[in-house]
Formats: C-alpha cells, sequence, structure tokens
C-alpha cells in the first residue's frame, strides 16, 4: 500500500478522543484502505518541530504523501526569540545579522518530571479538577487580565501582527525546507479554520485572515498544495 504520513501537533495526537475518532483513522476509512495512514503527533509542537518530525519518518518510513497539519499558533512558536519556553522543540533563531539558524532541542526544566513538586501536585485529583474541568487558568486570564484576553485561535492577533516580517521570514525558511528535503513525495499543509470566527459569524472581521494568505502564497511560492479548511467547516456549521 501507499504510505500517508500525517504530521501535527494535538490534533494528530489525539489523546482525547477514541482512536477512530481521529483524523489519520478517518482518512484511512475514506480511501478504503487503498493507503495505510499513520499519525505523527506531539502536543503543542510548531510547525519548526513538524519539520523535525518529517526527518525522522523519512529516515524510518517510506511515504508517499506527506501532510502536515497547521494550526495558528504553528507560527510564532516556531521562533525561539518569541517563544523561548518551548525549547524542548526544534525552533529557527534570529542572529544578529537577521540569519536563520535551526536549534537544538533541549531539556525543558520545567516539565513536571523534572520538578518533584509537580510530580506531586498532579496526582491531586483535586488539583486536575481545578485545572482541567474547572480551567481556573482561563478564568483567571480571562477576569484578572481582561486586556490580555482578546485571543483568536489560540493567538494574540496584535502579537502575531506585531512580528509579522520575522514570521513571514521564518515560515517560507521552514515550507521550503520541507519541500527541499522531500521533493520526492507529494507534501500537503492542511490549515485549520478560525473556528471561534465562524461560530461567532465574523469570519469577515477576522484579524488572523492574513496568516492564511501568508501561507497560501509560501506554499504556492514552493510547489506546496495548501488545503484551507475554513470554507470546508463554515459550510458544515
Amino acid at each position: 500500500k501507499k504510505l500517508i504520513s500525517v504530521i501535527g501537533d494535538s490534533y494528530i495526537e489525539a489523546f482525547q478522543v477514541n482512536g477512530d475518532k481521529s483524523y489519520p483513522y478517518l482518512l484511512k476509512g475514506i480511501f478504503n484502505n487503498e493507503y495505510e495512514v499513520y499519525a505523527f503527533g506531539k502536543s503543542g509542537a510548531p510547525l519548526s518541530q513538524y519539520l523535525h518530525m518529517s526527518r525522522y519518518v523519512n529516515r524510518h518510513f517510506k511515504s508517499d504523501i506527506l501532510i502536515f497539519n497547521i494550526v495558528l499558533n504553528d507560527f510564532d512558536e516556531s521562533i525561539r526569540e518569541l517563544n523561548p519556553s518551548d525549547s524542548q522543540f526544534l525552533q529557527v533563531s534570529f542572529d544578529k545579522n537577521d540569519s536563520i539558524t535551526e536549534t537544538i532541542p533541549q531539556t525543558n526544566n520545567s516539565y513536571p518530571q523534572y520538578r518533584p513538586w509537580k510530580r506531586l501536585l498532579y496526582k491531586s485529583a483535586f488539583f486536575r479538577y481545578l485545572y482541567l474541568n474547572i480551567k481556573v487558568s482561563e478564568i483567571r486570564a480571562k477576569y484578572l487580565a481582561p486586556q490580555k484576553y482578546g485571543y483568536e485561535g489560540n493567538i494574540d492577533p496584535q502579537e502575531e501582527e506585531k512580528n509579522k516580517e520575522r514570521i513571514l521570514k521564518a515560515i517560507t525558511y521552514l515550507v521550503k525546507k520541507i519541500k527541499e528535503e522531500n521533493s520526492d513525495k507529494r507534501v500537503v499543509f492542511v490549515m485549520d479554520a478560525p473556528r471561534e470566527a465562524i461560530y461567532n459569524n465574523s469570519l469577515d472581521k477576522s484579524k488572523v485572515a492574513w496568516m492564511y494568505d501568508m501561507l497560501r502564497n509560501i506554499c504556492s511560492a514552493n510547489a506546496v498544495e495548501f488545503l484551507d479548511l475554513t470554507p470546508y467547516m463554515k459550510a458544515d456549521f
């Protein structure tokens, strides 16, 4: 069988749903077993880490098609200077001459396995109830810091706009690199819709539309296929 490898973050890791509800599994069903579909997902991973994961996939598997699942926070979190807290992932960094280099993933000492008090706290059912069910951190952000609660699609559009030039340069590098390293494969970028804007009937006022245009143009320039899920999710909703 031909192999489709789907690479992404928690959408592909899909620990929150049953195995037969994840979209790589559903994709295999659509093709009626003509293709084998493997999923390679890591919660919190940005686009830069997808490049890293694709290198692992290429080393161990012979994919015919690579699908990269893109969400809005994949862009700024790929840049070390904009998101140093994700040093455990491969990211890109800008030197003093504004040239791009790839970083080496490092141990993130803030993770629970490196903090005994966190390991102990996470064993508490009461804490997990507050954090996961009641979502106290989100309540705090909403009511104690409302000026910072203007997120759309899990990003702050104003911050993204401020870093637009750097994001453009970083994503251009990453898409080009992915294409160069997979020139013998079909490469598809699938981008999640701005669903909150669809649900609120405010798609025409979305502040993240430029990010879809940016990735569409970069993919076109590098002969990479781009699928924007916005019209499909809007029609379905």
